[in-house]
């Protein structure tokens, strides 16, 4: 029998190995999202459940909402002025992203926080991979 020890260290290197090979491995993470998908199709009201009526959760997102401000001024920041660009029309949203071409929904990134408004525009994986420092096949 394993010890308590053994056991955490065996969950941390797996959280962490296919937290590494959902980024990597494209047929790793599609079949992921398809588990996720089949998971909320049976049970549809978990997270209305658990928001709706506690809250005490609902205070714990306010909270770390404001500690997330609080901690990033510069970032929070650098997102409002851009929303507020693209809202007045002074800076135009593409549809496709900037890397891999994808259409769908897009989201700015930006590479240095004091330049709000130069953002590169990126799919969801490329912004996820940026942001990671992992090359992907859209390299």
């Amino acid at each position: 029998m394993r010890s308590e020890k053994s056991k955490i260290q065996q969950r941390e290197y797996q959280r962490e190995h296919s937290r590494e090979r959902y980024w990597t491995e494209p047929t790793y993470r599609e079949r992921k999202k398809e588990q996720g998908k089949q998971w909320y199709k049976l049970h549809p009201t978990y997270h209305k459940d658990k928001y709706k009526n506690n809250i005490e959760v609902r205070e714990q997102d306010k909270k770390r909402t404001k500690e997330y401000k609080q901690k990033y001024p510069n970032r929070r920041l650098a997102n409002v002025l851009l929303c507020q660009a693209i809202k007045k029309g002074k800076i135009i949203k593409p549809t496709h992203c900037s890397k891999c071409g994808k259409a769908g929904k897009i989201e700015g990134h930006h590479e240095d926080y004091s330049k709000p408004l130069e953002v590169i525009w990126l799919c969801k994986a490329c912004h996820n991979y940026t942001r990671k420092g992992i090359k992907h096949n859209a390299d």
